[in-house]
């Protein structure tokens, strides 16, 4: 029988590797015994009860009916309670008190959020990490802002039930743009008829209602959610309606949901200036680099999802999205301008329909007696057809379009894949694996502005093979090694890319990985150590519009994480657990350009993290409170290492208080703190000076959940 990859949230182990920080664990039931909430549950492994009388229980033995995929080995899975995630900002929360992991919301209004890990940076705004909701593919292809450009904005962090991450590109049906990793979301079923109010900062509120409805194998919810924030900087107001309402019933043995989400976004960006004047205090940080610079977001999704009840299920997904976006940025140096300054200012828009699907069976047998046989087989195919245009404006008001070719394009992308994986347990103590998958993309680009329509038709074919291998020499110890592939495929777009050259290749990563994972037998405590290697073939760095991105060719990136954590107080009322992580990265560019230096650029050197959950039930009282600060080393913004950040830390701490004679309703907060230095975390070089967006030193948030 597999590894049920799912996990249930009554871990305070296993919080302490996912959400420390920003969210914290109260159970459905607070009067559930705190043994049975100390349980360990990570590694995409289901927990044992634990009979309050006879805890800790110790771990079973291996059993060579169990199979996992490998790559579950360096991944990250949790399941969250409500109560956990009515504490929640935003998604990114999530990812904070992950090992060698950051996310950067660059305080520019609705704009995706960067996502630094295993030594990518972060300015990708998630475009190097496939990312994925309820099994729908997010990344979208030949974006104007990035390549594969992730924007997570439109998740209600309320409606979070399930999140994983696997650190490199060692899962086989995760497909482009997975070079850093992947990461999933999967969002309720049947969340609680109820309201979420918050206020905070900087303005900030935020009204979160959901309503549920029916019983049983048929049951459907609707809700909505009201956001709104001044930010701290100038120019940063922030408006957002999402309504997203599922329906789930029964089918063909099985289980079927279609889900229906209209999302609104409005947002300013005060963009990134001076971070000399800054610091010489001639320029206030909350200063715009343009006051009217800003966008919008409009999005509208259909999506179906079907698993069968079975040891051996399929599951099948289709989905149709509209997307609208337009944005409004300055371009030049970092020195603020009137909005009336013309020829500053251009918008950019993307305006796309994506639709596609996929399936997959997945084979469970026993080759012979205590020798099980794991097989996953799927494929399926997306479509983008996108209108992608750039136009001169001034203060928001268009003046005309971009006369540089490739301004005002048509394309459509069709992908179309298929994977297979294996899994063996040959004897009890080995689990291999091996998998590859095969996409290929066809492009058919028009560019419009040139005086005659050109029309460029390209395809390109992609293998990923994967393979690993786990030991268990003893019990609760593994030893582990995976080998992956992963690519970037090429922009339609730009003047490097596909328009310019239809044989321009896709950007292919190979990475290897070995490690140890020790877990105590009473769950207790768990040590994790890997080491990577990877080879990237194509390095692109950004550069601000009209200038070209810089091609910095072949690149190594060689690092580890080491990672701890422990139950350290249990009690039947009470536990307590900490958490320690320590991450280095090392990247060089193999073959750098004349010019160009040899460092990796705007990859931090090393992430340290701690922090601790505390949960206390006692009487009718329940309380949680999380701690956890994490230190960012310092970083080159380009490759010869001229402008450099500095290393700087940050502390999230939470909170949540509820009454069992409250009937529901409890009551939460929680405090963002920047110590010193608030201009390191969001820098970029624009041509030959410093871009900085400060952080506030203080952010709160507070609110209350009420039951309907």
């Amino acid at each position: 029988m597999a590894k049920a990859i799912g996990v249930g949230c009554r871990s305070v182990l296993a919080l302490s590797i996912c959400v420390p920080v920003s969210a914290t664990c109260q159970t459905a039931n607070p009067a559930t015994n705190a043994a049975e909430a100390a349980v360990p549950e990570s590694d995409g492994e289901k927990p044992a009860k634990v009979d309050p009388d006879s805890y800790p229980a110790p771990l079973p033995p291996a059993s060579v009916n169990e199979i996992i995929v490998i790559a579950r080995t360096q991944s990250s899975v949790q399941y969250y309670t409500e109560e956990q995630t009515h504490n929640l900002r935003n998604y990114s929360d999530l990812l904070k008190p992950l090992a060698g992991v950051a996310a950067n919301d660059f305080d520019q209004g609705g704009v995706g959020y960067g996502l630094t890990l295993r030594g990518f940076s972060e300015r990708s705004n998630g475009g190097n990490v496939a990312l994925f909701i309820d099994g729908v593919p997010i990344n979208l292809p030949g974006n104007r802002t990035t390549n594969g450009y992730g924007d997570l904005s439109p998740l209600i962090p309320e409606l979070i039930e399930t999140f994983e991450l696997i650190r490199g590109p060692f899962d086989v049906r995760a497909g482009p743009f997975e070079l850093a990793g992947s990461a999933r979301y999967e969002t309720r079923d049947a969340p609680s008829s109820g309201a979420v109010l918050k206020g905070g900062s900087d303005e900030f509120g935020r009204a979160f209602v959901a309503y549920n409805v029916g019983r049983g194998a048929v049951r459907a919810y609707g809700s909505l959610m009201l956001s709104t924030t001044d930010g701290y900087r100038d120019n940063s107001k922030w408006r957002q309606l999402n309504s997203f309402n599922k329906l789930t019933f029964p089918m063909l043995a099985g289980s079927g949901s279609l889900r229906l989400q209209v999302y609104e976004s409005d947002y300013g960006s005060p963009g990134y200036i001076n971070r000399d004047l800054v610091r010489a205090g001639t320029l206030d940080e909350k200063t715009a680099r343009n006051p009217s610079d800003g966008g919008n977001t409009s999005l509208r999704n259909l999506v179906f999802n079907y698993k069968q009840d079975s040891d051996s299920p399929i599951a099948a997904n289709a989905y149709v999205i509209l997307a609208d976006q337009d944005r409004f940025s300055s371009r030049g140096n970092t020195i603020p301008v009137l909005p009336t300054t013309p020829g500053v200012q251009f918008l950019t828009t993307d305006k796309r329909t994506v639709y596609g699907g996929m399936i997959e069976k997945r084979f469970r047998t026993d080759l012979s007696e205590n020798v099980p046989f794991d097989l996953l087989i799927g494929g399926g195919s997306r479509v983008d057809d996108v209108t992608s245009n750039e136009f001169r404006t001034t203060n928001r008001i268009v003046t005309g379009h971009a006369t540089t070719i490739g301004t005002l394009v048509d394309f459509d992308v069709t992908n179309l894949f298929g994977y297979v994986e294996a899994n063996l347990s040959p004897v009890a103590w080995l689990k291999l694996t091996a998998g590859v998958r095969y996409d290929r993309l066809d492009y058919d680009i028009r560019d419009r502005t040139r005086p005659v329509v050109l029309r460029v038709k390209s395809g390109l074919n992609v293998w990923q093979p994967t393979a690993g291998v786990i030991l268990m020499p003893v019990n609760g110890l593994e030893l582990f090694a995976n080998y992956g592939r992963g690519f970037r495929p090429p922009s339609p777009i730009g003047n490097t890319q596909l328009l310019f050259n239809r044989k321009f290749p896709e950007a292919t990563i190979k990475a290897k990985e070995f490690g140890v994972l020790y877990k105590d037998a009473y769950r207790r405590w768990r040590l994790r150590a890997s080491y990577y290697h990877t080879s990237f073939t194509d390095e692109i760095f950004g550069q601000p519009p009209p200038l070209t991105p810089i091609l910095l060719g072949p690149s190594v990136r060689k690092g580890y994480d080491i990672e701890g954590q422990a139950v350290v107080l249990r009690s039947r009322d009470s536990d307590l657990s900490i958490y320690a992580s320590y991450s280095k990265v090392d990247g060089r560019l193999k073959d750098p350009p004349v010019g160009q230096g040899s460092i990796l650029p705007e990859v931090a050197d090393f992430f340290v993290k701690y922090g601790f959950d505390y949960r206390l039930h006692r009487d009718q009282h329940s309380f949680d409170l999380s701690f956890g600060q994490v230190w960012e080393g310092p970083k080159s913004l380009d490759s010869r290492g001229v402008f450099r950040t500095k290393t700087f830390s940050r502390i999230d701490v939470a909170g949540s208080y509820a009454n069992d004679r409250w009937k529901g309703v409890s009551l939460f907060a929680n405090a963002i703190v920047y110590p010193d230095r608030r201009l390191e975390e969001t820098a970029f070089v624009f041509a030959n000076q410093v871009g900085v967006a400060a952080k506030p030193r203080v952010t709160l948030t507070a609110g209350t959940f009420i039951p309907f």
